[in-house]
């Protein structure tokens, strides 16, 4: 009555927080349907109507619903509308999943899907992602842990005479051939490798893995990285204490065992 103007505030609907969340994650490699009887490959649905189809510049980049100007904001809210929120969660995340390259990549998608889920998708929709995802993420974890068990070889010591007995391994190996002849190893080498790792075990250059956000995960690539380290001593530790392939006549400079090292290494 006053004439005042009064500003309500609404919070985010679920669907619009879905719609923001996958818009951060590959807006702009959705690519709507043209109208039509064909439907869009690895979609569950026949082509939008054409009054939910974003227009399309000359190489078919979508650039507005309705008009251009309106963004990609609009492009998502149109399709989350008019494709539903299972088709569209899988238009945006099978070319997003093709490209994963980094955990933070899975981090992004995992928010999206759990924004999708609480915006009304599927359960049986969220569980084929879930699971697509979660396997990706192990596949990039586990990666990461052995460029980082490597880099822990290195640190402590064993890097070089491990590199060493691999190529050993791989190589065909000539009748009486030991590892004390094999370059490398000789015992020398493999003591001061032995010493430096020993040495280092009362702390371990093990990475935190901080930037690993889920702790579950995080906890995983921890043990996997000290456990590839017990490997590889295990791996050295057989080979020159084997009385038919090692060759050294004093082994005193092995002052612990695999399982001893399994121990200090908290495994």
């Amino acid at each position: 009555d006053d004439g005042t103007t009064t500003t309500t505030t609404t919070p985010p609907s679920d669907e619009g927080a879905f719609v923001a969340a996958v818009g951060r994650v590959g807006a702009r490699r959705l690519r709507l349907p043209r109208p039509g009887p064909r439907p869009l490959r690895g979609l569950r649905f026949v082509a939008a109507p054409p009054s939910a189809v974003a227009s399309r510049d000359d190489d078919g980049v979508g650039v507005g619903v309705g008009g251009e100007g309106e963004g990609d904001d609009a492009v998502m809210a149109a399709a989350t509308e008019s494709l539903g929120v299972d088709a569209l969660l899988d238009a945006l995340l099978e070319p997003a999943v093709r490209s994963f390259a980094t955990l933070d990549d899975a981090s992004s998608l995992k928010f999206a899907l759990s924004a999708a889920k609480r915006a009304g998708l599927s359960a049986e929709c969220h569980a084929r992602w879930d699971g697509i995802l979660s396997r990706r993420e192990r596949d990039a974890t586990d990666k990461l842990v052995r460029s980082e068990t490597r880099k822990v070889l290195r640190a402590c010591g064993l890097g070089g005479v491990h590199d060493a007995l691999l190529r050993m391994e791989l190589e065909a190996i000539a009748e009486g051939q030991t590892c004390a002849s094999t370059p490398g190893l000789s015992r020398r080498e493999v003591e001061a490798a032995a010493k430096e790792f020993y040495a280092s075990l009362y702390a371990p250059p093990l990475p935190s893995f901080e930037g690993i956000k889920d702790p579950v995960l995080r906890k995983y690539a921890r043990r996997e990285t000290a456990r590839g380290v017990a490997d590889a001593y295990r791996f050295l530790y057989e080979a020159v204490t084997d009385e038919s392939r090692g060759g050294y006549e004093d082994l005193s400079f092995l002052g612990h065992d695999p399982e001893q090292v399994e121990t200090l290494l908290s495994l």
